[in-house]
């Protein structure tokens, strides 16, 4: 088994060649710092060590990295920002997607795309057809570009066959990311916890400078696929502790999330928590976490359960005065929609038409799915977006009980359920967390293809 290992990492002569390189360069760079170098030159020294391991990674193990670092970092893609180009993580998932397409041409290693994936092309073909009668143009193509990025992605990640030990490595990095991102947000909670005007209940908004922050509801929604992943690996886990382990990331992930008081977030856990007790194969040890969470949830005393009880008299947030809009706007074009990218100014020509219990701003985003899509694409659009989330929850489909990756399958449909049940009180269709999500079943699928093409069915 250790010389199947050694030979699996060994390198060939040119990544040898640029390691050897680096590590020369490492240690002339550090022999200039400790003859008076400055900070800075610590970053440089660092930095030119690691890049020809991540040179050799990304031409030979493009899953670990750049795509690892990737699923790694997107719980704090918002704080990520990266020039006028956009975040740090929409130029990693760029390289990405080239690194994978690269490898697997090169190795061969292509499967047939899952249905998933021509629907989602179909959306983007839709999608760019209303961009001709947009409202606005400008506002149009950046939202345009937003979805080629995404399904681009989703698209390379799901024709190309992985092994199992890849895919265990890409969901380390969701769920270390996850746990990251809730040891970050406990922290700044207790430091920062604030609301949005005076009077409002205490909840996580991570702010780092004055134009990045985190919206709560998207922390929260970040971590649902992390969360489902690492429930999964706790009633798996045959060795105590191994248990013990992930029941701290469990318990540290949930902690953030009540932090947040996202509401819709934790709808999305009721409704993965419900899906895994009646699919999922570990009922007993699903029906104890739940019911424990729950307990733990309302003695707290968290924000979150003052704000389910709040509510039915604020509608929502104001969001049914906000659907209330946006419906009227659908009725104006049902059919074509006003246009990608073109929500706002389909809500802002309706601001007017509709009275409104708890007025909002104008210029406001739709906080639903449904309406959302209905308006920007038209009942098309709508049509073509339901059946993306049904197809991307149908990928994994072919993965039976009896396969050792079933518990993965039931992980990433329960967080796809938890998406969509999310997206019915925010804007998510264009946050890469969502497609990470239907990313994750179509890695789940590969790598249940080449088990079975191995070991038979």
């Amino acid at each position: 088994m250790m010389l199947g290992v050694r030979r699996q990492w060994a390198l060939p002569d040119k990544p040898a060649t640029l390691v050897g390189l680096g590590v020369a360069g490492f240690a002339l760079v550090l022999c200039w710092i400790l003859l008076g170098g400055s900070k800075h030159s610590y970053a440089a020294a660092v930095a030119l060590a690691v890049f020809p391991f991540c040179c050799y990674l990304a031409a030979y193990r493009p899953m670990i990295f750049p795509f690892g670092l990737f699923a790694l970092l997107l719980p704090f893609d918002n704080l990520l920002d990266f020039s006028t180009f956009g975040t740090l993580t929409k130029l990693i998932a760029g390289v990405s997607a080239i690194c994978v397409f690269l490898w697997t041409v090169r190795e061969r290693r292509f499967i047939a795309p899952p249905h998933a994936l021509f629907v989602w092309i179909a959306f983007l073909g839709w999608a760019a057809a209303t961009s001709f009668w947009a409202l606005n143009v400008t506002d149009a193509i950046p939202m345009l570009v937003t979805y080629v990025l995404l399904i681009g992605l989703f698209g390379v990640m799901s024709v190309v066959e992985i092994s199992q030990q890849d895919l265990w490595f890409v969901f380390a990095a969701v769920v270390g990311g996850g746990l990251i991102a809730a040891i970050y947000g406990a922290y700044y909670y207790h430091t920062h916890a604030v609301g949005l005007q005076a009077g409002d209940l205490a909840r996580l908004f991570v702010r780092v400078g004055e134009n990045r922050s985190i919206d709560p509801n998207h922390f929260a929604n970040g971590l649902l696929l992390p969360l489902a992943l690492v429930l999964t690996m706790f009633w798996s886990a045959k060795h105590l502790l191994l248990k013990a382990g992930y029941c701290v990331v469990i318990v540290t992930i949930l902690a953030a999330m009540y932090f947040a008081a996202s509401r819709g977030a934790f709808v999305g856990v009721a409704a993965m928590f419900a899906f895994f007790l009646f699919y999922g194969r570990h009922r007993l040890q699903t029906v104890v976490t739940a019911t424990l969470a729950a307990l733990v949830g309302v003695a707290s005393g968290s924000s979150i359960v003052q704000r389910f009880a709040v509510a039915g008299s604020s509608e929502g947030a104001g969001r049914l005065s906000l659907w209330r809009v946006g419906y009227h706007a659908f009725t104006k074009r049902w059919l074509s929609g006003w246009g990608v990218g073109n929500y706002q100014n389909a809500y802002d020509a309706s601001y007017l038409s509709v009275y409104q219990d708890h007025p909002n701003p104008w210029h406001f985003n739709a906080h639903d799915l449904i309406v959302y899509s209905s308006v920007e694409f038209g009942i098309i659009g709508l049509i073509l977006v339901l059946a993306g989330f049904v197809s991307a929850f149908l990928i994994v489909r072919s993965i039976g009980k009896d396969h050792p990756l079933f518990d993965f399958r039931i992980a990433v449909q329960g967080a796809i359920i938890a998406m969509f049940i999310v997206s019915l009180t925010v804007d998510v269709l264009w946050y890469k967390y969502l497609w990470m999500a239907f990313i994750a079943a179509a890695l789940v699928r590969s790598a249940g293809r080449r088990h079975v093409h191995r070991h038979g069915p």
